[in-house]
């Protein structure tokens, strides 16, 4: 019942209305654990409803894009898709932002692809700042024409029109992770469904692959971390072999495990 009386607050405080727009996202999140996602959606329209009227609380806003995000896919709402795929992308790029330290110490350079405009980016930036504590410190590249994305398979050939007539649906395959080597080739491609964010961790272990088997003739095992033994590559003779790697130990004769090399 209180939470039906959104319309008799418009005099009171800007704390009290932020506890408004506030309380109603807090129900969305309870509502979303319950597993309730139509009164979730209903929550979380009120909270940007109370937002929008008495103003902004940046608290509400970061709880309320992933929350609103899973509400609306999960109820089957309009807003589902691209609640989805920009909570989604906001949390990626954020965490890019702050992970490229680690990109960085393995001499790899960031770089995100979007098929807005360019001249919207700086909003986007402003939006992750806020709700991620990091904006992108890494280029953004606006694809509006499709150019990129279509070259590397993302979207049809077919695909052409104004970039803001698409869906967040159709678009979806624009989430593909990409690693490109120095030699310009395509190394590894990660494509993740929108309701599923990116494993960063993965990516930067796959690149610590890519880069020791890149220098060295092993391969990593399933599972493989930094520091842990690998697979002589089955390229290498038994004689060179034991000419780079001394001894190894061989459960199977096609199954050379030695100590990770320096």
């Amino acid at each position: 019942m209180f939470l039906k009386r959104a319309t008799t607050i418009a005099t009171v405080t800007p704390m009290a209305r932020h506890a408004w727009a506030r309380l109603h996202a807090t129900a969305a999140f309870a509502a979303v654990e319950r597993g309730e996602p139509e009164a979730a959606v209903r929550s979380v329209r009120s909270a940007r409803s109370a937002a929008a009227r008495y103003g902004e609380c940046p608290t509400c806003s970061a709880l309320l894009n992933p929350v609103g995000a899973q509400a609306h896919v999960q109820a089957g709402a309009p807003e589902g898709a691209a609640e989805l795929a920009a909570a989604a992308a906001r949390f990626a790029l954020g965490y890019m932002a702050k992970i490229k330290p680690e990109f960085d110490k393995r001499g790899v350079k960031l770089m995100a692809l979007s098929v807005d405009p360019v001249d919207r980016h700086a909003q986007w930036a402003a939006d992750i700042e806020e709700t991620q504590g990091t904006a992108p410190n890494y280029p953004m590249i606006g694809d509006a024409d499709f150019v990129v994305s279509k070259a590397y398979g993302m979207l049809g050939a077919d695909v052409s029109g104004d970039a803001a007539d698409r869906t967040a649906a159709q678009n979806q395959t624009v989430r593909g992770v990409f690693v490109i080597g120095p030699d310009k080739k395509i190394k590894l491609i990660l494509l993740y469904p929108m309701t599923t964010g990116r494993n960063f961790d993965e990516i930067l272990r796959v690149i610590d692959s890519l880069q020791l088997t890149a220098r060295h003739a092993v391969a990593t095992p399933v599972n493989w971390r930094q520091g842990e033994d690998v697979v002589i590559a089955g390229s290498v003779s038994n004689e060179r072999a034991r000419e780079v790697f001394g001894v190894w130990k061989e459960p199977k004769p096609y199954i050379r495990i030695v100590a990770q090399p320096a």
